[in-house]
């Protein structure tokens, strides 16, 4: 039998070839659609709450994080740490957040000058990066002097006239920077004083951004003869007008013009050295809790 479609081929669609056309017409909608909830998803946010830029080798840099959850969720159990420089500090991968929302990560400076980054990250939270820098023994932190007497005087020398004081390096990669001078202008003015003092610089010659927040600082007076020399009179001082031998002051760096500096309360002269009030050496020995393998001190012969 013949068929009735010309060349025997039937023009009509069949079921396969509807089938087809259909899937190709029909909208993409599952594949271009987000799901309601992964939309509306907001993540944590981790941060660093005024982290140390610049530690001294053995110094343990607590640094703090905030944890702040996404609206509706809850603080991870822990957070982990990644240290970008291996061998700079020694510090967790893993901490426990114990629920809180404050966290504190101990990092510990090795026996190396570097850097590293310190990122903290946990699940559902943006992570938080920092720079911690550590020094050990090549002076990225060191005390300067500042001018060290109160009055303009031939009479008075401090010696090296650089900034920078004699540096002598310990076994133990202990640094102490030392000046040497004399307090020969003898007078018991009030104005004839010694101030001593300096400015702080870290991460290499005058650069104070590493020093942000300021340094804790602790200086140590002591006389080897007669007590010829007192603390200025100062309200809220402990050692106001005594004897400075056997006391310290302490206090933290402020920012000034670019610097991080000390004040101090100065020394001043209570009496002469003479024969029977004999002068000797004041030595004033500057320690700092956040660079421990550092001092610097001053040996003034008066």
């Amino acid at each position: 039998m013949s068929t009735p479609f010309p060349n025997g081929q039937d023009p009509r669609p069949t079921r396969r070839t509807i089938v087809g056309a259909a899937a190709w017409a029909a909208p993409a909608i599952a594949l271009t659609t987000a799901s309601p909830a992964y939309a509306a998803s907001t993540p944590g946010v981790i941060a660093f709450l005024d982290p140390e830029d610049l530690i001294g080798s053995g110094h343990t840099a607590r640094l703090a994080v905030q944890l702040t959850p996404a609206p509706g969720e809850q603080l991870p159990a822990s957070v982990s740490v990644r240290y970008g420089t291996p061998g700079v500090v020694d510090g967790p991968v893993v901490v426990a957040t114990g629920g809180a929302a404050l966290v504190t990560i101990p990092v510990t400076g090795l026996d190396t000058n570097g850097s590293t980054t310190i990122t903290v990250s946990a699940p559902g939270y943006l992570p938080a990066t920092t720079t911690l820098a550590v020094t050990f023994d090549d002076g990225l932190f060191y005390m300067a002097r500042n001018a060290p007497f109160g009055v303009t005087s031939s009479y008075n020398t401090l010696t090296p006239t650089t900034s920078h004081g004699v540096r002598a390096i310990a076994n133990d990669g202990t640094i102490t920077d030392t000046w040497t001078g004399t307090w020969q202008y003898a007078s018991t003015g009030a104005s004839n004083t010694f101030t001593p003092t300096g400015t702080l610089f870290g991460g290499g010659f005058g650069n104070p951004a590493f020093l942000r927040g300021g340094v804790d600082w602790r200086m140590e007076a002591h006389t080897t003869a007669s007590p010829n020399l007192v603390w200025q009179k100062q309200d809220g001082f402990a050692f106001s007008g005594m004897p400075i031998g056997g006391t310290h002051q302490s206090g933290r760096t402020s920012t000034g013009d670019g610097f991080t500096v000390m004040k101090v309360v100065p020394a001043v002269r209570a009496t002469r050295s003479t024969a029977a009030s004999p002068g000797g050496t004041a030595i004033f020995v500057w320690t700092f809790p956040r660079f421990p393998a550092y001092r610097a001190a001053w040996l003034i012969d008066y």
